[in-house]
């Protein structure tokens, strides 16, 4: 099945006066039409970021450039303001992470689910309010009608991320982006709106693309997932033969540093990943994990680490074959004896 989003060698670079920073370095992500895919990993490897160069709203004086960035076939290099607004809204939707600074603070709720719909679809005020509170309710908002008369900062924060997720599904997109979308919600309100945006993706096949810090969100919901560390893809594959048995020494470590029921003990301290992330400006030759890896070895500095296939569909930025490093006592120390 051919890739509906298709990303190589994306870079994102922020020039400074110090020198360029570049938070995501020759990113390659892929996905098909239908699938849900989990974007993984610590605040700042540039997860944001790419979903923003996806869409187009990476801000000057940034620079995008990549091999290939595309759309169902289209090129989203260079394109023009007229040619993104065929784009955003109607095709292209995004579940921001903060709705206190995406909503505007000087328009009413309704207001502005009106004006999207109304810009981008040929649909009446009337019919267009009718659709937002429709929508306002399937997301879960309570007294939807009235919701539509008050301004961003009369809701919740939970409620106002509800708002956005509306607001995302009002021009039946067929890629959603969304970052972070249950950050503000509460366990069942969280369950509700991921069980709808699988409920839709069953009903009209759209592509999601799911930034989230939550491996039990990306467990119940994801088809495939990507591991960030530093800009930089480390291991891609099936979700459940990503966190059955994980190959890169990174996705290992974020493993270990989740409690497991009924496997850790009351009190037993968690696992950690000693260091810290590398800097934007450090060098991209060898492996970005090397100083925190306990597999390392000389033969890492060199580089740069290519994402080498496992198996069909699964890939991983590391240059030692997981079966050579079970036998070492670094894996014990990452992933435990069960291993």
């Amino acid at each position: 099945m051919s890739a509906f989003v298709d990303i190589a060698g994306l870079k994102v670079t922020i020039p400074t006066p110090q020198g360029p920073l570049t938070p995501v370095r020759g990113l390659d992500l892929q996905v098909v039409k239908g699938e849900t895919l989990a974007i993984v990993g610590e605040s700042g490897c540039g997860k944001s970021l790419t979903a923003l160069a996806l869409i187009g709203l990476v801000p000057p004086p940034c620079r995008v450039s990549a091999e290939r960035l595309s759309f169902d076939g289209q090129s989203l290099l260079g394109l023009g303001a007229a040619a993104w607004r065929t784009l955003r809204g109607p095709r292209i939707a995004m579940i921001f992470q903060d709705p206190m600074t995406s909503l505007d603070p000087c328009y009413t709720i309704g207001s502005q689910l009106v004006e999207v719909m109304r810009t981008h679809r040929r649909i009446s005020e009337t019919a267009a309010r009718q659709r937002a509170i429709d929508l306002l309710t399937r997301v879960g908002v309570p007294s939807p009608a009235a919701r539509l008369g008050q301004y961003p900062h009369q809701l919740s924060g939970g409620l106002r991320q509800r708002v956005m997720i509306a607001m995302a599904l009002s021009c039946e997109p067929d890629l959603i982006i969304a970052d972070e979308p249950t950050t503000a919600l509460d366990v069942t309100t969280q369950a509700q709106v991921l069980g709808l945006l699988a409920q839709l993706q069953d009903e009209t096949g759209v592509a999601i693309i799911l930034i989230t810090h939550d491996l039990g969100v990306v467990a119940s919901v994801a088809h495939r997932m990507a591991v960030m560390y530093a800009g930089q893809v480390v291991e891609t594959g099936p979700t459940a033969a990503v966190l059955a048995r994980p190959s890169h020494p990174y996705t290992e470590g974020l493993l270990r540093a989740i409690p497991t029921p009924g496997l850790t003990a009351r009190g037993a301290p968690l696992g950690t990943i000693p260091g810290i992330v590398p800097p934007p400006t450090a060098a991209t030759d060898g492996c970005l994990f090397l100083a925190r890896c306990p597999y390392a070895r000389p033969a890492c500095a060199a580089g740069p680490i290519p994402l080498a296939p496992l198996a069909p569909g699964h890939a991983q930025r590391c240059i030692r074959p997981l079966a050579e490093r079970a036998g070492e006592p670094g894996y014990a120390a990452l992933v435990g004896a069960d291993g």
